[in-house]
């Protein structure tokens, strides 16, 4: 007679269990944040030290954080990343926001991550350009427009820590001097 489907599991699972398999832990590699079990009694200081790491975003945002000046040390954070797009592409616009749509349009670039040689490489363009234009948009025009626009310590820090991101992201670009994206 043929076992059932539930007999051939439990079968399986003590042939494991007597290879030894069973027992095995898998270890995950250290983290480099350590958080204690109680995530509330986090130092906010010391997490921000923990995670942003890009010198020219710590130097700006750091102590405006630290003094719970959330809004202000967004806003420093963002300006770090208008001013590089401004001298990496050689532009100047009215706003941010206006800024970065010209920057990484996707139709014409200014500045772009690839060849755009390919549809993949478009789409990261297309998606970067919402991004960027979504953030200088949603997060840099409101701090600077409203006192306090941002007073949660947690919001903030995972505001900087996007402006630390597009910081680098930017910083693999190149000035697009061929074709426009829409010509390939």
């Amino acid at each position: 007679m043929a076992k059932s489907q539930i007999e051939r599991v439990s079968d399986l699972q003590a042939f494991i269990r007597e290879q030894g398999l069973g027992a095995k832990v898998v270890t995950v590699p250290e983290s480099r944040l350590s958080v204690s079990e109680d995530a509330a009694s986090i130092d906010q200081a010391t997490l921000y030290e923990q995670l942003v790491t890009v010198p020219q975003i710590a130097e700006v945002s750091r102590d405006l954080y630290a003094s719970g000046f959330y809004s202000q040390a967004v806003d420093e954070a963002f300006k770090v990343v208008e001013v590089c797009i401004q001298e990496r592409a050689g532009l100047s616009a009215p706003t941010a926001l206006a800024l970065a749509r010209t920057a990484f349009d996707p139709n014409e670039p200014k500045l772009a991550w690839t060849s755009l040689s390919s549809q993949s490489e478009r789409d990261e363009q297309a998606g970067y350009y919402q991004i960027y234009s979504g953030s200088f948009g949603g997060i840099a025009g409101p701090v600077r427009s409203e006192i306090g626009w941002i007073s949660d310590p947690d919001i903030a820090l995972d505001c900087i820590l996007l402006a630390q991101h597009l910081l680098r992201k930017l910083m693999a670009t190149s000035r697009v001097t061929g074709p426009k994206a829409s010509e390939f």
